[in-house]
């Protein structure tokens, strides 16, 4: 029996990268073309370039493949961080919001070696990457000016100076991120933000001054204090948002600069979906098991992925429209993951609605579902 080309076709997946990236040089385009098909068929094995040159399905040999590849990665003529430029516009160009534009930045370490520092923007219960920065700890290390927190300013910077209106988005930040000299940045750029921190910080609020943990709360409580003095030393001040659930074992302690605490916890809890794409990028799109020793090889391999991730997100929300997840499973679901087992199911995913899915739909930020 004859196999079934899979639904994602060479021709649609460029006409989608042209979109994506108009500035980007025709046959940069294509081999990123290339990269990504390679990309949603390596087999569960470790992440090289010699793995994903044997995943591309054409009449070439693996060794032409592999030097077209390994030369795309090692390319020094076009970065990562300047294609992210047009990421976000597309992004806003599909996908409409309506309010604040919501923009997690978290972290995550990859083969247990690189660190990436990531901002994204929510969406059905995941997160679609908009810029990161590639690191490690080495090489902060090894630079007598180098240091952790002076690298995420910089990337928090570089993230704002991407954004259409600063003061029309809200920042999210995990506890990672609680210090004051943060705080003051995210005043200087005039951008909102909800932080959360540890329960043993200290802040002043009329007659109280003490610890966090001190401050009684119920389950199912929340509680608002405007302008509280945040650090024993520094008092800087902020609004501060108590919110515990009724299942959790300790309150969520959010810092903002948003007038409402109910506001500022709905906003928190999007963070969560960049974990959820930490999960996809790593067990479906095979991240974990990378086995790239040379940083601007994993930085542009990275950057295909996160295109990869794109369309894989747009073939899954349409997919579902059409009522195709039945045919994969029975439970919700992320879009990237019901996407990659949709293309392995030709008889059930159309070419004509991958196209569609890539060039045409537009969705809403603002639903969650999914």
């Amino acid at each position: 029996m004859r196999r079934m080309p899979m639904p994602l076709q060479y021709n649609s997946l460029l006409a989608f990268v042209q979109l994506l990236l108009p500035t980007m040089r025709a046959t940069r385009q294509r081999n990123l073309v290339w990269l990504v098909l390679g990309l949603l068929q390596v087999r569960d094995a470790h992440l090289t370039i010699s793995e994903v040159a044997r995943a591309i399905h054409t009449r070439s040999s693996h060794w032409h493949k592999f030097k077209r590849m390994y030369r795309f990665l090692s390319n020094l003529k076009w970065s990562p961080q300047d294609c992210c430029d047009e990421l976000l516009p597309f992004l806003l160009s599909r996908f409409r919001c309506n309010g604040y534009l919501p923009v997690i930045i978290d972290q995550s370490t990859l083969g247990g070696r690189w660190e990436v520092l990531w901002a994204a923007v929510p969406f059905r219960g995941r997160a679609l990457p908009i810029y990161f920065r590639l690191f490690t700890y080495a090489a902060i290390r090894s630079d007598p000016e180098g240091s952790q927190t002076k690298l995420e300013d910089e990337f928090i910077r570089a993230v704002v100076r991407r954004l259409p209106c600063p003061a029309d988005a809200v920042l999210l930040f995990d506890r990672g991120y609680a210090r004051v000299s943060l705080l003051r940045l995210l005043a200087a750029l005039h951008v909102k933000y909800v932080l959360r921190v540890r329960a043993d910080t200290w802040v002043c609020h009329r007659r109280y001054a003490g610890p966090l943990s001190d401050i009684p709360i119920r389950r199912g409580g929340l509680l608002w204090w405007p302008q509280v003095r945040y650090h024993k030393h520094e008092c800087y001040p902020t609004n501060l948002a108590i919110a515990r659930n009724a299942t959790a074992k300790e309150p969520w302690y959010l810092l903002t600069n948003l007038s409402r605490a109910a506001t500022a916890v709905s906003w928190y809890e999007r963070r969560f979906r960049c974990e959820e794409l930490f999960k996809d990028i790593k067990d479906q799109l095979h991240l974990e098991t990378l086995r790239l020793r040379k940083s601007c090889q994993v930085e542009r391999l990275l950057f295909g992925i996160v295109v990869a991730y794109y369309a894989l997100t747009l073939i899954g929300v349409a997919a579902k429209r059409a009522g195709l997840n039945c045919k994969v499973c029975k439970d919700r679901t992320s879009a990237a993951w019901m996407a990659l087992r949709l293309l392995k199911m030709p008889q059930f995913l159309k070419p004509r609605l991958v196209r569609r899915a890539l060039l045409q739909y537009c969705w809403s930020l603002a639903y969650e579902s999914g």
